[in-house]
């Protein structure tokens, strides 16, 4: 126990290194691509028949097996994992995991759960929300959770995201047959929830759960937005607002803040291609190349997206695209989800849950008018917590259990907190694991009730 400690702190203190490190790339300037405004009018209503095999690529969470042969006659040197990785795949610019239904004695998952994450964080949110999604994998549903960079159009966001998702949508089917899909969104991802819910009639939702959801203008969503970060993009990306508004161009002009973009994304290369050499040397252990590498590249995703955001800025692009004002009337005008439970936190001062609740009920009224047949309902949870608390981590892995001998137990056990090793790192990690535990038990009693039940469970 005590080795996989140390190998645990390690790991992660190189992974801080490694993030401090990449965090200089923020300064590089990234090329837009050519904006597709054309959103497609057919998507997968539900999830239909294609064909699929058991030989996913698992991507960024396992390497090819290549180097293994040249690394020196060491023990450590070949074991190809740490644990890091878990059971995620990826396919389609998604990361899936699937449940073991012969664990919990079903013939097919509940459902699939589609998760946006926050922004920055929902860059990787596998990694950034991964003890929340494997919990309610374990409950029974096949989780599917889509990265994506925040970006000042939401509209563009959803395209992208639900592109991603139809690349694995029929896949699924195949391999489980037809399931409702779930959405689940924090933050910024509840706000792209409803969007897609209210935009994209063709992407139904079974249900939709919005975890502290916020739709708050830009001036208010980023920190010193126009104080310090404004200014702060037009001096590091040294473009011109006012002629760059009509024009997409990113070419680097010879200034010093070009020269400064250029220096650093020199640098960040040299790095970039530093680690990718070590990982295949022969005196690196082959869980590097494996897992600690592609953990490092899919971490620093939520750094990425920062260039891309500040040149935005740097262009005159003030605010999100659709504004908060139509964000509300589209949502009180097309939402669609019959079932909506709503999470607030008592301790999160950028939650807007309470005013989507009073817009979703509107929106209930307007639907009974066109369908009296169809009603929505409406459900606002206040819990104990922070804008945080899904981003909560499982920290066992870091206070594994102490290894008592059975001898010697019944003495320990004895033997008062905080004094006693066993009952204090119990303690410890229930009370740190609470709050994001009571998340995820209040999602699964929405679930089992407006979705499980639905199927005769």
């Amino acid at each position: 126990k005590k080795k996989k400690l140390n190998r645990l702190c390690s790991f992660f203190l190189m992974l801080s290194v490694l993030l401090i490190l990449y965090s200089v790339k923020c300064f590089n300037v990234l090329s837009f691509k050519n904006r597709n405004d054309h959103v497609r009018l057919t998507r997968f209503t539900s999830l239909k028949l294609s064909t699929t095999t058991d030989n996913e690529v698992r991507s960024n969470t396992k390497g090819g097996d290549t180097t293994s042969s040249k690394k020196l006659p060491l023990p450590f040197l070949n074991v190809e994992s740490i644990g890091f990785s878990g059971k995620w795949t990826e396919k389609g610019g998604n990361f899936i995991l699937k449940p073991d239904v012969n664990s919990t004695l079903q013939s097919k998952p509940y459902g699939v759960i589609h998760f946006l994450g926050g922004a920055f964080v929902g860059a990787a949110p596998h990694i950034t929300y991964r003890y929340l999604l494997e919990s309610l994998c374990e409950q029974g549903y096949v989780i599917v959770a889509t990265p994506f960079r925040l970006e000042m159009d939401y509209i563009r966001s959803c395209d992208q995201i639900l592109n991603k998702f139809d690349a694995v949508a029929v896949d699924l089917a195949t391999e489980f047959g037809p399931l409702p899909v779930i959405g689940i969104g924090h933050s910024c991802g509840a706000l792209l929830q409803t969007l897609i819910t209210s935009l994209f009639p063709d992407t139904p939702r079974a249900v939709n759960v919005l975890i502290s959801f916020n739709n708050r203008p830009a001036s208010a969503a980023i920190p010193a937005f126009n104080e310090v970060i404004i200014p702060l993009a037009e001096q590091l990306m040294g473009a011109d607002p006012t002629s760059a508004r009509g024009n997409n161009s990113t070419e680097l002009r010879d200034d010093p803040a070009s020269r400064l973009r250029s220096s650093i994304s020199s640098f960040r290369s040299s790095v970039d291609g530093f680690l990718e050499t070590f990982s295949q040397s022969a005196i690196a252990p082959q869980f590097v190349a494996n897992e600690l590498l592609p953990l490092y590249k899919q971490s620093a995703e939520i750094i990425d997206q920062i260039p891309e955001l500040l040149l935005a800025i740097a262009q005159g692009q003030r605010e999100f695209k659709p504004s908060p004002l139509d964000t509300k009337e589209v949502c009180r005008r097309m939402y669609r989800a019959r079932r909506t439970l709503l999470i607030k936190f008592a301790n999160d001062e950028l939650d807007e849950s309470p005013e989507i609740e009073k817009v979703l009920r509107e929106a209930n009224t307007i639907m009974r008018m066109k369908r009296p047949m169809v009603d929505m309902e409406v459900f606002l949870k206040e819990m104990t917590g922070t804008h945080l608390t899904p981003l909560t981590q499982n920290i066992d892995y870091l206070l594994p259990d102490p290894q008592v001998p059975d001898a010697i137990r019944p003495l320990v056990d004895m033997i008062p907190e905080p004094f006693n090793p066993i009952s204090t790192r119990r303690s410890l990690s229930s009370n740190f694991m609470r709050t994001v535990k009571e998340v995820e038990e209040e999602i699964v009693l929405f679930l089992d009730r407006n979705v499980k039940a639905n199927q005769g469970s």
